[in-house]
């Protein structure tokens, strides 16, 4: 189960992330599961941790610590420095504890140059597939472009 972090406010994130029930606010037409709840024995991707509201981030500390979900595996992604984060006191340090049990640092393409091009053409592939499109290699001119980016 994947969740926009990012999409999600401070009003409308617990109701995403625990459910609710009909008529529990204005505009709950019907009963509602959360994402926990969705994921139950599975995977809950997080992406864009870091733009959770603090009150978010409380209650989200309180679901992991208090085990009330069957086995939720949480997977969490930033382009932030969490560290910094909590610093700047915009990120809670214990829930950083808690989602950092495994950490994978992916770093830019600038420092894979090798990675660039199996990407591009995978990604050229893709396209073509989508597009209905015969798109075949790329000039000379394209792949300096996407080197030197």
């Amino acid at each position: 189960m994947a969740v926009d972090c990012g999409s999600l406010s401070k009003e409308l994130a617990p109701s995403a992330f625990f459910g609710h029930v009909k008529g529990a606010f204005t505009g709950a037409d019907n009963a509602k599961k959360g994402y926990f709840h969705e994921a139950e024995g599975g995977t809950l991707f997080l992406d864009e941790v870091g733009n959770l509201a603090l009150e978010t981030q409380q209650m989200l500390l309180r679901a992991i610590q208090e085990r009330r979900y069957r086995p939720v595996r949480i997977i969490a992604a930033t382009n932030e420095d969490l560290e910094v984060s909590v610093n700047e006191k915009r990120f809670r340090q214990d829930l950083l504890y808690r989602l950092h049990d495994f950490g994978i640092t992916v770093p830019p393409l600038r420092d894979c140059q090798e990675d660039i091009m199996p990407l591009a053409e995978f990604f050229r592939d893709m396209a073509n597939r989508e597009l209905e499109c015969s798109v075949s290699g790329f000039s000379s001119e394209a792949r300096k472009a996407l080197l030197t980016h």
